[in-house]
């Protein structure tokens, strides 16, 4: 099934696996170089899907994961996922608790990214 994707990771390269794995499938696709700017975009558009980077100069991925949390009302709110190269034990708590639903490490894989679809 085609998804509504947002991308927002800091990094060029990072961003073009994602697109690179997940264009050929269908999926809308659009990208965030920083928290900041992802929820502007989230403001103004209603993803099904957020690939989240965490360590991010300026607005982290936490932060950024709070404010889109707060856009809309439940129905409306995507599927969030921790996108990281941080350590992933004692972190998921956390994570949970900003309003992420899932995370995936870096580097990550094909079957990583497909298991969050």
């Amino acid at each position: 099934m085609k998804k509504s994707i947002l991308i927002v990771d800091d990094n060029d390269l990072n961003r073009e696996v994602i697109v690179d794995f997940l264009a050929p499938q269908g999926h809308e696709l659009d990208e965030a170089e920083d928290g900041a700017q992802a929820v502007a975009m989230a403001a103004d558009k209603n993803y099904d899907l957020v690939l989240m980077d965490i360590m991010m100069p300026g607005m982290d991925g936490v932060e950024a994961t709070r404010q889109i949390r707060n856009l809309r009302g439940f129905e409306e709110l995507p599927r969030i996922i921790a996108v990281t190269a941080k350590k992933l034990d004692g972190n998921a708590g956390e994570w949970a608790g900003a309003g992420f639903n899932d995370f995936i490490g870096k580097p990550f894989d094909e079957a990583d990214l497909a298991r969050v679809l």
